[in-house]
């Protein structure tokens, strides 16, 4: 009877000692601090455009609260449940995209809301076709976005392109800084073709294919 008071006197002991043993979570975001600091201080009135990125289409194997790895020369994943957004990942690329696009712009980001009569609406469709992170190696996004004008009597435009970003070092901050310079990446491109510029080959975008749909489409 004592030896069995014993047992069940340890267990709590022991519950708490495997709690204490348990890794603690690590929150990651693409957003950087400085995203979005300078079309927050404009007041709307400046400001001569508006921009509404629509949700965020990812792929499903990405689409999840942990930081997916991929493995070079293989098909296997690596979910790192310790790891992992600090908000939905769709979410993430949303608003890091957004915040850049206002700051190049010089835009108002409007999400649900109408904008301020007399400011021209540009909408954007961004869609993640692949979003790989390669511990020690580097990080790939590639992805398809619509860029639709203000004007219905100018058809929205089409492109998807790919790019890389290399690490030196192991580990998930390096990889999260990668994806955060290749949205960047695309954020320029999205911007210059706002403004009615060329697309740069050399803006660090491979396999750049754009196409216009006719107004009636």
């Amino acid at each position: 009877m004592k030896q069995s008071f014993r047992l069940l006197a340890a267990i709590p002991a022991l519950l708490l000692a495997a709690c204490a043993t348990t890794p603690a979570s690590r929150y990651f975001s693409l957003v950087s601090p400085q995203n979005g600091q300078s079309a927050s201080g404009r007041a709307a009135a400046s400001q001569a455009i508006a921009i509404h990125l629509q949700p965020v289409g990812l792929p499903a194997q990405v689409d999840r609260p942990q930081i997916v790895l991929s493995r070079p020369d293989s098909d296997a994943l690596l979910l790192l449940n310790e790891s992992v957004w600090a908000a939905p990942l769709a979410d993430e690329i949303r608003q890091a995209l957004s915040l850049s696009l206002a700051d190049r712009l010089d835009a108002l980001s409007i999400d649900g809301m109408r904008a301020p009569q007399g400011l021209a609406v540009w909408t954007i469709g961004f869609t993640v076709n692949r979003f790989e992170m390669r511990n020690g190696d580097g990080a790939t996004l590639e992805a398809t976005w619509r860029l639709s004008p203000p004007s219905a009597t100018t058809g929205a435009r089409f492109c998807r392109a790919m790019a890389t970003q290399p690490v030196d070092t192991a580990g998930v901050e390096p990889l999260v800084e990668a994806q955060k310079a290749l949205l960047e990446r695309f954020s320029q491109a999205i911007a210059s073709s706002v403004k009615g510029e060329a697309l740069s080959r050399d803006a660090g975008l491979q396999s750049l294919r754009c196409s216009t749909a006719s107004a009636a489409g």
